[in-house]
């Protein structure tokens, strides 16, 4: 009973996560000549690498979204995704560790410069927990034939996009009135 519970959940994260990497990956193709510099700035790669460097995270974004509606990938999927925010995660703190504090991470699908800190860490974090939960337990059938799968995939999709927006604001305190 609680495996089916566990399953049934791992089939709506296995549809927010393939969702957001779809979306991510179509962001990186739409932005690239600003989420160049983000990758640049990220990675520390000089900006004349740094496209191949945005053009490798979004074949591996769409690769795991894909390998995640087929039942006999999904888990695989959730690896490469798991793999994929690691990295992410890893450039955030480097970031950090080398004084970057607020710069357009490319992190959200607005465009503007974020600060870096606790909410992209826990963000990231996050994500990497969901990817490895669909690796590690995952659903009997594809998510793509599931309804509840999907239409709770997508509202946390929606719930996730909110949060992204509403994190970006700047803090009341810091507006000049």
């Amino acid at each position: 009973m609680l495996l089916d519970v566990i399953r049934t959940l791992g089939a709506t994260a296995a549809v927010f996560v393939a969702a957001l990497l779809l979306i991510s990956a179509a962001h990186k193709w739409r932005h690239r000549d600003r989420l160049t510099a983000s990758v640049a700035t990220l990675t520390g790669l000089p900006l004349a690498v740094a496209p191949l460097g945005l053009v490798a995270a979004g074949t591996v974004e769409v690769a795991a979204a894909i390998l995640m509606f087929l039942p006999a990938t999904i888990a695989v999927g959730g690896m490469l995704a798991a793999g994929l925010w690691f990295a992410y995660l890893t450039s955030l703190v480097a970031a950090l560790a080398r004084g970057r504090r607020s710069f357009d991470c490319g992190c959200s699908f607005g465009e503007h410069p974020a600060p870096l800190g606790w909410f992209a860490i826990l963000r990231n974090l996050t994500l990497m927990a969901l990817a490895l939960m669909v690796a590690a337990v995952p659903p009997l059938t594809s998510p793509a034939t599931d309804a509840g799968a999907l239409l709770g995939g997508f509202a946390f999709l929606t719930l996730y996009v909110a949060i992204d927006q509403i994190a970006a604001l700047k803090p009341l305190a810091n507006r000049r009135r």
